[in-house]
Order: structure tokens, then sequence, then C-alpha cells
């Protein structure tokens, strides 16, 4: 039980984050070289790093209660 309110708790915090971080809208260049989409959000380095982070913890805590959860039925 432990584990799924430190996982409800991490979704929280990424949901708040991605909301303190804003919604990444794409960006339009007069370039005509076509090459991968400007989303905007690639000069947040730190916030990236800690969304990515946060959300990779949530999926292994995830996966680690569903395993032991399968493990015990």
């Amino acid at each position: 039980m432990k584990t799924l309110k430190k996982a409800a708790a991490a979704s929280l915090g990424t949901l708040f984050a991605w909301m303190i971080a804003g919604v990444a809208s794409a960006q339009t260049t007069a370039s005509t070289t076509p090459g991968a989409p400007d989303t905007g959000m690639g000069g947040d380095l730190a916030t990236n790093l800690i969304l990515l982070a946060i959300t990779g913890a949530v999926a292994v805590a995830g996966l680690f209660y569903l395993s032991r959860r399968m493990a015990q039925s």
C-alpha cells in the first residue's frame, strides 16, 4: 500500500511539473529544409530531465507493484 501511495504522489508531482512547465507548442520557421519538428522545449534541459526522471520512476514503481501483486496471486 505504501508503494501505491508513493506512486500516486509521484504522479501528482508529475502533473504539477507539467502544469508549471506549460504546454509545448509547435514552432514554425521560414526554413524549407525538412527535419524534426521544434516543440519549443529544447532549451529547458533541467525541466525535461526532471520530468523524464519522475515519469521513469513512476513507471518502474508501477511495474514493481504489478509484479509483486502478480506473484502474490
